[in-house]
């Protein structure tokens, strides 16, 4: 399968072996947190020692740089007003909303401007805190949180 193949299909580390890679025991390493041109030619045996570890740092810069970039689209928003303004946006990410409506009331804000909520995190997700406790469609008070978005 050609390296492009293995890059969409997202695995953590792809090694290629060629004839002189053998003749000197190297191989040549690539991580998927690293730029696709970055190459790396460990000795085997050091690799086979290191691949633990490398796996382990591979899926913590991956999931620092995932959540450094989720935390970045998400803006807060408590007043119906700056909702329909956010959606007018260009590119606008996620929002994040004090939420106590229900299901007809969403389907209504999702067919006007072709949103979800896509989850509704719990208590202990770290995530940007809507500031009101009322939900800015219905005025009640609610400690529900929901995450609006596009899905493209």
């Amino acid at each position: 399968m050609k390296k492009w193949e293995w890059i969409k299909k997202g695995v953590p580390i792809r090694i290629e072996i060629g004839p002189r890679d053998i003749e000197s025991r190297k191989i040549c390493v690539q991580r998927r947190d690293q730029p696709v041109s970055a190459k790396d030619f460990p000795v085997k045996d050091e690799f086979i020692r290191s691949a633990t570890e490398i796996l382990d740092s591979i899926h913590h810069t991956l999931l620092d740089r995932s959540t450094a970039f989720r935390d970045e689209h998400i803006t807060p928003c408590d007043s119906l007003e700056a909702f329909h303004a956010h959606w007018a946006q260009d590119n606008p990410g996620w929002l994040l909303t004090p939420w106590a409506g229900d299901a007809e009331q969403e389907d209504v804000l999702s067919k006007q401007h072709k949103i979800t909520i896509r989850c509704i995190p719990l208590d202990s997700v770290s995530l940007p805190q809507a500031t009101g406790g009322k939900c800015f469609l219905t005025s009640k008070e609610t400690t529900t949180r929901a995450l609006w978005g596009r899905s493209y």
